[in-house]
């Protein structure tokens, strides 16, 4: 027969066990937008084989409530678009990952600009206002200006917002 303490012990280790080993890390898993790990300009991009990205992600699972599938817009909490407001990001470089794996990349973009872009993009001008974000093929957002195939719909994406309840 079981000791009670024993088995009292075993319920305590298997319940941390349940508890500590579902937590989800927010820099770790599901879709998040980064930063390169290495300083590039959005020229070089298309050039690099293999981005690292950086520890924190600049827009993770927990900073948005939606992602549009039809329109790839991603409603964010008032807390990160201020935050995303706040930062210096106009002409960066950026990494859509999942799980920290890169997916594609892009460049943050404001309507001040007067450079076109052949890439994927993220406007940055009225983040804070609406507190939303779309993340658009070229810039200036054409069909014209935007050669290459679009990657925002990787399945991988897709599965990573509806798992986290953020797709729509």
């Amino acid at each position: 027969m079981i000791d009670r303490r024993c088995l009292l012990i075993f319920i305590t280790m298997l319940s941390m066990i349940l508890v500590f080993g579902c937590v989800d890390s927010d820099s770790d898993g599901g879709f998040a937008i980064y930063s390169p790990k290495q300083e590039m300009t959005i020229d070089e991009l298309a050039i690099v084989s293999h981005i690292e990205v950086s520890e924190d992600p600049i827009i993770s699972a927990d900073d948005i409530i939606s992602y549009s599938e039809q329109t790839h817009e991603i409603t964010l909490t008032p807390d990160a678009a201020e935050r995303i407001y706040q930062l210096e990001l106009p002409g960066k470089p950026f990494v859509v990952c999942v799980d920290r794996q890169p997916i594609y990349a892009g460049a943050f973009m404001a309507a001040y600009f007067s450079r076109t872009f052949d890439g994927v993009v993220i406007e940055t001008l009225g983040v804070a206002e609406r507190q939303s974000l779309r993340i658009q093929l070229g810039y200036p957002e054409s069909q014209d200006l935007y050669t290459g195939d679009d990657p925002r719909s990787d399945p991988t994406i897709l599965r990573a917002l509806k798992s986290d309840g953020k797709l729509q």
